[in-house]
């Protein structure tokens, strides 16, 4: 099924958002020359010959790192460095069609490197990368708010690394914002057409590791009230099938000012949950977090 409205909607909103948080709010931390390690993942993809070939991640003990060109001040990280047992580091890069790397490309939402094969039977025994990691994951989400706040384990999304390992694949970190669509309503703009005003609700479930960062990160969200959304068609974005970057740059500025479509944010209410009610006494004593429900109004839709 191709996308529809809300699904543009639902996609622009992150990008959006992402964009607003990391940018306007500086909400990311530079990293030089962080360790990957390798983890079990199930990555594959088809070859010219419509054969599953098996690609091996290597993974930052953080997701997630920044891939928007228009963030100010913001290592973005394009490449990753290889070193064959101690001996002086390469850069390598992905790019479609490939150089003559193993690199295949690098998932910037989940902290993840895919190669082609398994770079430590070549004797590369280490990898390393410089890149922004966000102060506030982003993702949309189809669970519920109690799913989401008290029966999901979460992990600290560490700024410095700690441990000697990546982390895994289906690891949840925090601080996080997950975006939920709550539904919404057609309403006529005029009588004897079907042009219409298609408001959406969208619902942020905000996650912050202390109360500032949570008051900060929700007045960078109240703030865009009357603010003008581009909508992206995620066929025109620079990235594969799995969300990975294959050498094309990503910068929001430029894909926003070429949207030929647009909603606006009509409405934001910001609403802080108390951690000291019944309904989260099994919340995680560090997380501070809030419900901010947007309203998305695309006027003049032909539906």
């Amino acid at each position: 099924m191709i996308a529809q409205w809300e699904n543009k909607v639902m996609s622009s909103m992150l990008l959006f958002l992402d964009n607003q948080i990391c940018d306007k709010g500086q909400g990311y931390t530079n990293v030089t020359n962080q360790e990957a390690y390798l983890i079990d993942s199930n990555y594959s993809q088809l070859t010219f010959n419509l054969a599953n070939h098996n690609l091996y991640a290597y993974a930052l003990p953080f997701k997630q790192i920044i891939i928007d060109e228009s963030v100010t001040g913001a290592n973005i990280c394009k490449t990753v460095e290889v070193s064959q047992d101690g001996a002086a580091y390469t850069s390598w890069s992905p790019s479609f069609p490939g150089p003559n790397t193993e690199l295949n490309s690098i998932l910037h939402h989940k902290g993840q490197f895919l190669f082609d094969s398994d770079i430590s039977a070549l004797g590369y025994t280490n990898v390393r990368a410089t890149c922004a990691v966000k102060d506030f994951n982003i993702y949309i989400s189809s669970k519920f708010e109690e799913d989401l706040l008290i029966n999901t384990k979460y992990q600290v999304n560490p700024k410095i690394n700690q441990t000697l390992a990546g982390l895994p694949d289906n690891t949840e970190t925090y601080p996080a914002i997950f975006l939920k669509n709550m539904g919404g309503t057609n309403q006529p703009l005029t009588i004897g057409t079907r042009t219409q005003n298609v408001k959406t609700k969208v619902r942020a479930v905000v996650m912050a590791d202390s109360a500032f960062n949570l008051d900060a990160v929700c007045n960078i969200l109240k703030n865009t009230c009357y603010l003008d959304l581009p909508i992206l068609e995620s066929n025109n974005l620079p990235f594969n099938s799995i969300g990975g970057y294959r050498g094309v740059i990503y910068d929001y500025s430029i894909e926003s000012a070429a949207a030929t479509e647009q909603a606006t944010i009509w409405d934001v209410n910001v609403t802080r949950l108390n951690p000291n009610s019944s309904e989260l006494r099994n919340l995680h004593a560090e997380v501070h977090s809030a419900f901010v429900d947007f309203e998305v109004h695309g006027v003049g839709k032909n539906t």
